[in-house]
This record gives C-alpha cells, structure tokens and sequence, in this order.
C-alpha cells in the first residue's frame, strides 16, 4: 500500500500548524510570567516582604495501574485479637469447607474423571482457581492426570 504524496504533506502541513500554535501558547505564557516577575513593588515598601507559600507536594505518578501510595499515618493501636470461636472450622481438618475439598469432592464423585471446564461449573469456580487446586492436590498425590486437562481420584 503506497501513500500518495499529496495526502502525505496535507497531513504534515497540518500537524506542524497545530505544532506551531502550541509553540505560540507556550511563549505567550512565558511571556506573562516574565511581566509578573518585573511587575513594580507594593505601594509599602519600607515592609519586608513574607515568604511565598509553599505548595504541597504532588504525589508522583501511579506506577502500571497501581495506586500512588499514600502518605504514611500515625499508627493507631490495633484493638487485641479475638480468640477465634468454638465452632471455627480448622482447614487442615478433613472435611473442612474449603475450595481445595470442594474440587477433590467432586473429582471423587465422578466415575470416570473430570476436566477443568466440568470442574469449574460444578465448584462455581473460575477456571484460573480450579486448575492451580488441581495442580496442588497433584502435587500432594490426592489425584492423578488420566490425559492431559482430565483428572480422576487416586484409588
């Protein structure tokens, strides 16, 4: 595809313009602080001047879609811990309500293997979570890879 030289230089020809205008702005602007700076003293001249206030600092620009970090706060004690409840549920325990038994309950019930997407609808989980649990419980022998995306129980 070739462009046409006409059409290039219209282009051209119109951004150095807009070019050109910003160049404007910018010396207009200087221009007037310059006329500020050498503007005459107040009519009081015997008092000394005060000191010009100074702006706060501008936080820097976020980094790769993270936050700017806030200025740091005076800590404030942290109320004591609360011992945890009687009926709290421990997640070493077997039967414990965790996502990791959710997949492994399912993966037993099946009779001949599920995959990821299976697991996914049944545990409500997303696909991301679903995969790095089977990774883990793979790891620790609880299942085993029939093929490749499809896992059954260890007998």
């Amino acid at each position: 595809m070739q462009i046409e030289p006409k059409f290039f230089i219209d282009a051209l020809a119109s951004g150095l313009k807009a070019f050109a205008r910003g160049i404007d702005e910018v010396a207009r602007g200087l221009e007037n602080m310059a006329e500020e700076d050498q503007a005459p003293p107040a009519a009081d001249a015997g008092a000394p001047e005060p000191p010009p206030a100074q702006k706060p600092a501008e936080p820097a620009p976020a980094r790769r879609g993270r936050p700017a970090k806030a200025e740091k706060k005076e800590k404030a004690e942290k109320p004591a811990k609360a011992a945890p409840s009687a009926g709290r549920r421990s997640a070493g325990r077997p039967g414990a309500d965790t996502a990791t038994f959710a997949v492994l309950a399912v993966i037993n019930k099946a009779e001949r293997g599920i995959d990821i997407d299976d697991l996914s609808q049944h545990t409500g989980f997303d696909k991301k979570k679903v995969g790095n649990i089977v990774h883990r419980l793979k790891k620790q022998g609880k299942i085993r890879s029939v093929r490749q995306g499809f896992y059954e129980r260890v007998q």
